[in-house]
């Protein structure tokens, strides 16, 4: 009469402790040792006065403890996409890549059109099969005011040999 309310319970307690085993990919937690070194690609959103409302944004970073360098590049997306590459620095601590364009190395763009420099701040979220950086950034408009000019979510390339 007990017995099988309790092998109902065990087994219950058997099952969802598998759920406690498997890592919540949000949530992975990123340790001291990981590296932002490598390729990310993905989006940038603007909320205002741009190109376009989407581009499409990649970075080429190169870690030394905690500090990063390397390029941004941002382009429109069609059959004759304009582009702007940027040389950028920042660091990574605690999870987040804060970032800073420091000028433009190399540009197509049509007359009267700018591409602006920007700041960010970008999470690092670790998960089973990708690795994601996603936040913030800042540039023309409102390099210094608190609503950022939109946002960039970007994956880790994975280079297959």
């Amino acid at each position: 009469m007990f017995i099988k309310p309790i092998l109902t319970c065990l087994l219950f307690l058997f099952i969802s402790s598998f759920s406690v085993l498997q890592p919540n990919p949000a949530t992975l937690p990123v340790g001291d040792g990981y590296s932002l070194t490598g390729k990310w690609c993905g989006t940038l959103t603007q909320k205002q006065n741009g190109l376009a409302s989407r581009y499409k944004f990649e970075m080429v970073l190169e870690q030394n403890n905690d500090r990063v360098n390397g390029t941004s590049t941002i382009a429109t997306e069609g059959e004759q996409p304009e582009y702007g590459i940027m040389l950028v620095e920042g660091t990574f601590k605690d999870g987040e890549l804060k970032f800073t364009e420091l000028r433009i190395v190399n540009k197509k763009l049509r007359d009267a059109a700018y591409w602006c420099i920007k700041k960010g701040a970008l999470e690092l979220k670790l998960g089973i099969k990708k690795e994601e950086l996603k936040g913030k950034w800042w540039g023309c408009v409102s390099q210094d005011a608190d609503e950022p000019e939109g946002r960039i979510e970007m994956e880790k390339v994975v280079e297959t040999k």
